[in-house]
């Protein structure tokens, strides 16, 4: 990993939750930053219960949460419109943008993003 800071995308942290070893050491000494968006994601993914819970739990207070405050609004809103992302796309790139620190993902279609904010991808 290249940057102190990072966004993670949902899907990063789905993969951390299934034992990617290699992720883990990458985010090991990284500043993680999760959008409000992912949390919601996160929380109510229907495989979370129980101890997936707890460990979401513990996992979420090494993260600073990004809030969907107006800021990420209007950043999602300028992000949906020009690029046709999902709101929850959106949402997520917006809180990287606002931050002004790289998305952490694995899901290519960001790299059309690269104008608008520096996206990482991660090749599993």
């Amino acid at each position: 990993m290249r940057s102190d800071s990072v966004v993670l995308d949902t899907n990063i942290v789905v993969y951390l939750f299934n034992g990617d070893q290699r992720l883990a050491d990458q985010l090991e000494e990284v500043r993680l930053f999760i959008s409000a968006m992912s949390r919601i994601e996160l929380y109510s993914w229907r495989k979370a219960a129980g101890a997936e819970i707890a460990l979401l739990d513990k996992f979420m207070q090494r993260c600073t949460l990004v809030e969907i405050d107006r800021e990420v609004q209007d950043a999602a809103i300028a992000l949906r419109r020009a690029h046709k992302l999902t709101v929850a796309d959106a949402i997520v790139a917006a809180s990287a943008q606002v931050k002004g620190i790289p998305l952490f993902t694995a899901d290519g279609d960001f790299k059309r993003l690269g104008s608008e904010l520096r996206v990482v991808i991660y090749e599993r």
